[in-house]
């Protein structure tokens, strides 16, 4: 399908000023559409979960991409980081940091923006330990009163209608 970013933008209600967590933010595409959307007053923070049982190193964040724009090979942090270090991007930090019990951010945020990732959680290898309840929860308490989750995914739609008939069972 063809990505919609202003509705989808207008759908999550992100305004100037917000403070937005971009959940699985890969290549910054969705985190530098935020950016620009909260603007100075506002921040993006762009959430990279850790796998299971990863320490802190570059093998444990995520399958490794070629970047099309620089042709080196890339994971999830460093594009995220690419992004970060950017000056018209000064509004964003990339929080790398595991999710399966605690979504730990400075504050909490108006907007938690999830495109792509909720299927990742199912289906690649490092994530699927992710209880997707808890990890639900934690978002929740994430959010600011009035906030709002909002998840886009397309991702693996069997994998997904699987989870919808596990659930009704």
């Amino acid at each position: 399908g063809t990505l919609k970013p202003a509705d989808a933008m207008t759908f999550a209600g992100v305004k100037p000023g917000m403070v937005v967590a971009d959940v699985f933010p890969e290549g910054g595409y969705w985190s530098r559409i935020l950016s620009g959307i909260v603007a100075d007053k506002g921040f993006v923070y762009m959430v990279v979960p850790m796998g299971q049982g990863c320490a802190r190193v570059a093998t444990s964040s995520g399958p490794v991409i070629r970047d099309v724009n620089q042709n080196i090979a890339l994971n999830r942090v460093q594009r995220a980081l690419g992004v970060m270090d950017q000056p018209e991007f000064k509004n964003t930090e990339v929080i790398w940091t595991d999710i399966s019990s605690s979504f730990p951010l400075p504050k909490q945020v108006d907007v938690v923006f999830n495109a792509g990732g909720y299927s990742k959680m199912k289906t690649e290898p490092e994530l699927t330990y992710l209880d997707q309840t808890k990890v639900a929860a934690s978002i929740f308490r994430a959010l600011k009163s009035g906030g709002s989750y909002v998840v886009i995914d397309t991702g693996d739609a069997a994998a997904l209608k699987r989870e919808a008939i596990d659930r009704k069972s």
